[in-house]
C-alpha cells in the first residue's frame, strides 16, 4: 500500500498555501553555456516569465556519445514548479528552449516535464 503524502494532506487547504502540482526542468551542459551564454539566459528568463519563479543548480551529467564513449561534464539544471499554463505559454517556452538548443549547437536537450525527455532542438521548434 502506497504511503500518503505528508504535505498534501496536512497543508493543502490552509490559508496562504499554494500547491504547485507540476515540475519542469531543463538540463544544459556548461560547455553549451560557454559557447552561447545567451541561450542559457533566454531559457532561464522565459521560465521565470512563464512560471513566476525559477531555480538554477550546478550538477554533473553523464551519458554515452554516438561512439559509446562515456561523457561526464558539468551541467546547469534550470527548474520550476508550477500550476497550469496556457497553450500559448507552452508553445512560447518550447520554442525558446528549441532556439536556445540550436544556438548552442546541442544534439539533444534533457527536459523533465513530470516525465523526462531527451529531445533534439528541431522537434521543439515544429508545431
Amino acid at each position: 500500500m502506497a504511503e500518503e503524502p505528508i504535505i498534501e494532506n496536512e497543508l493543502e487547504l490552509k490559508e496562504g498555501v499554494v500547491c504547485l502540482p507540476s515540475e519542469f526542468e531543463v538540463v544544459i551542459p556548461d560547455e553549451c553555456i560557454e559557447r552561447c551564454p545567451d541561450a542559457y539566459g533566454k531559457i532561464r528568463s522565459k521560465m521565470l516569465e512563464t512560471f513566476g519563479g525559477v531555480t538554477t543548480t550546478n550538477s554533473v551529467g553523464a551519458w554515452y556519445d554516438d561512439n559509446n564513449k562515456p561523457i561526464v561534464e558539468p551541467v546547469k539544471i534550470i527548474k520550476s514548479s508550477h500550476g497550469c499554463i496556457t497553450p500559448e505559454q507552452k508553445r512560447e517556452l518550447k520554442k525558446e528552449i528549441g532556439l536556445a538548443g540550436q544556438m548552442s549547437n546541442q544534439q539533444a536537450i534533457f527536459i523533465k516535464d513530470n516525465k523526462a525527455w531527451i529531445i533534439p532542438p528541431k522537434h521543439l521548434l515544429s508545431p
